[in-house]
């Protein structure tokens, strides 16, 4: 009778806005299973109205990686209703300056903007010990017994490493009709991502139905 064995598994005005700008261009693009909101601030002195027409920038090196990122926030605020354009219309190269921005916005019909940016990634590594279990060998006859009797074997499950890796990204939203301070801030967390397309579809559902929650879009 052979042994069973078993498989081993595993977060103020256009200028703050600016300084977030260059800030979050230094930093790293990301690449989702298990999205969460890590943290949610809204301005308790904000009274709305909501916020219907927004100019979506997302800060990444890749101009690729930000079109996509900025297309699938536009896609889940158009769904409610809100008119988002993505900032690569209109700056197609980089997101544009603190003097840019400002000049946009007052010549623009743009309420607000929503900004979002990744914020770092978090890797971690643990070393999960070996053990032994036991493990059902089948049911025999004993004859000494004179019955059933259900017969044990000690399986050992050899030591593993098991790797996590967080990405946090966050998302900021400026009131243009309000001296341009920020009004919302949210940060999210992704646990192991392996698919771009899908960590993007996460954090736009988690973001874009908070801010409805919050009044800040209808």
């Amino acid at each position: 009778m052979t042994n069973d064995s078993r498989a081993v598994r595993q977060r103020l005005g256009l200028g703050a806005l600016a300084v977030l700008l260059a800030f979050a261009a230094g930093l790293p693009g990301c690449s989702g299973p298990a999205s969460t909101v890590a943290e949610n601030w809204r301005d308790p002195s904000w009274s709305g109205p909501a916020i219907k027409n927004l100019l979506v920038m997302v800060v990444r090196k890749d101009p690729m990686r930000r079109r996509l990122w900025e297309d699938a926030f536009v896609a889940a605020l158009q769904k409610r209703h809100v008119l988002a354009t993505p900032s690569y219309r209109a700056f197609p190269d980089s997101v544009p300056s603190e003097a840019i921005l400002q000049q946009t916005m007052q010549d623009s019909a743009f309420e607000g903007i929503l900004l979002s940016r990744n914020t770092g990634i978090k890797q971690s590594q643990t070393d999960v010990p070996p053990s032994t279990d036991t493990v059902s060998a089948g049911v025999h006859w004993s004859t000494f017994y004179g019955t059933y009797i259900t017969a044990y074997n000690t399986v050992y499950v050899p030591g593993y490493n098991e790797s996590e890796r967080i990405v946090t990204n966050e998302v900021t939203i400026w009131d243009a009709r309000k001296d341009g301070r920020m009004v919302w801030s949210a940060s999210t967390a992704t646990e192991n991502p392996t698919d771009a397309k899908a960590l993007r579809e996460q954090v736009t559902a988690l973001i874009v139905p908070g801010l409805a929650k919050d009044g800040i879009i209808p």
